[in-house]
């Protein structure tokens, strides 16, 4: 299996650390990088290779501004009620009740969906 390369995107540094940790127990999954926003996601992808992004549901409305991110699989983290409109952007939505075997699930499908979703 091919190692999956992921974007974690989380304004809070404590939910952004933990959910990099709970990604990086899995031998298939690589943290390639963890950050604040959509912008530092952007110049991190000049430089790296994201198979996989997973973000705060929050900064959608900044997911749908970046074209480079129009046909990336995109893993919601949801930490709050919110409109069922803003989760329509995400290939799935991870919550804080959400196992760490189903997030890696989760982010080992997102990877194997064509890039079109």
């Amino acid at each position: 299996m091919k190692r999956v390369s992921i974007a974690i995107v989380e304004p809070s540094p404590i939910i952004r650390e933990g959910v990099a940790t709970i990604v990086g127990y899995n031998p298939n999954l690589r943290v390639v990088g963890a950050v604040a926003s959509v912008a530092d996601l952007q110049m991190l992808m000049r430089s790296t290779e994201v198979d996989v992004v997973v973000a705060a549901v929050g900064v959608v409305r900044d997911i749908e501004g970046a074209t480079e991110l129009q046909s990336m699989p995109i893993i919601g983290m949801q930490s709050a009620i919110v409109a069922p409109s803003m989760l329509r952007r995400f290939t799935s939505v991870a919550t804080l009740y959400t196992s760490e075997e189903e997030l890696h699930r989760m982010i080992v499908e997102a990877a194997d969906m064509p890039a079109d979703h």
